[in-house]
């Protein structure tokens, strides 16, 4: 007589059936442990920097108080967003600095009109906060926004304001993943891209221009080869164990960055 439970049948199936999922569990898990730890890293950060699209695409220019320091602006990278900034500019406004601002870009535009309107922000900033037009602000870039920056820095007015420039994972060489796509920012991307080699102009970096100092790390996988976020004649700074999105998600990189900033010299003989 039936004690009112599944049939054997319905309970041989159940048992099957879990032994399988236990099965494809173990072999999704065992799959996972043989990927390189790198790129386990840029797939876990990856939606988190999906969270930070949701933020408001342009940010005004509200009047701010002095804190004694170089107003900081930062440009964001190939298929980024403005939001991406976020969590690094509340880490640093914990550190004291209230003037900063993250700035956004046109999808797709070519990258000499993002360094157009680089510019253009930028001269926005200084008549907004009352700032002086010489030596007045810092540039944080991460990935492309470094190759934006160096372009936008080729107008006499920019080099003047622009007090130092810090890029974090910026191909600065350009990156081979940029052959995966076709659009105008990736081309500009590929090595020996007529942007890059615009920018030959500035290898090595020359005391002309404002101090560069360049994070890099050999675990991005962006950057193909990761050497090529270092520059020539510009302070660089290897960081083990970043992955592209680190330099904006990830604390270490957050004190790094703060602390960059606080020590960036005045001119570029304070570099040696």
């Amino acid at each position: 007589m039936s004690d009112g439970g599944p049939p054997p049948w319905a309970r041989r199936a159940a048992r099957t059936a879990g032994a399988g999922l236990r099965a494809a569990g173990a072999a999704v898990a065992d799959a996972w442990q043989l990927l390189d730890p790198a790129l386990v890293g840029h797939l876990a950060q990856a939606p988190l920097m999906g969270l930070t699209h949701l933020a408001p695409a342009r940010a005004a220019v509200a009047p701010r108080p002095s804190d004694g320091r170089r107003a900081a602006l930062f440009v964001h990278g190939f298929g980024g967003h403005r939001g991406n900034f976020l969590p690094l500019q509340a880490a640093l406004r914990a550190r004291g600095r209230l003037r900063t601002l993250s700035l956004d870009a046109a999808p797709g535009a070519p990258l000499e009109v993002l360094a157009e309107a680089l510019s253009d922000r930028i001269e926005e900033v200084i008549a907004a906060w009352g700032l002086p037009r010489a030596d007045s602000v810092e540039l944080v870039a991460h990935s492309m926004g470094g190759l934006v920056c160096r372009l936008a820095l080729e107008r006499a007015e920019t080099r003047a304001a622009v007090g130092g420039l810090l890029t974090l994972g910026t191909p600065h060489h350009g990156t081979g993943l940029a052959r995966l796509a076709r659009s105008a920012q990736a081309m500009a991307l590929r090595p020996r891209s007529e942007v890059l080699e615009r920018l030959r102009a500035q290898d090595p970096w020359p005391p002309t221009l404002p101090p560069l100092r360049c994070f890099w790390s050999p675990d991005d996988l962006v950057l193909m080869p990761p050497e090529s976020g270092a520059l020539p004649g510009a302070l660089a700074e290897e960081v083990p164990g970043f992955t592209h999105f680190s330099y904006l998600l990830d604390p270490r990189s957050w004190a790094l960055v703060g602390a960059a900033l606080d020590g960036l010299p005045r001119s570029v003989s304070d570099l040696s």
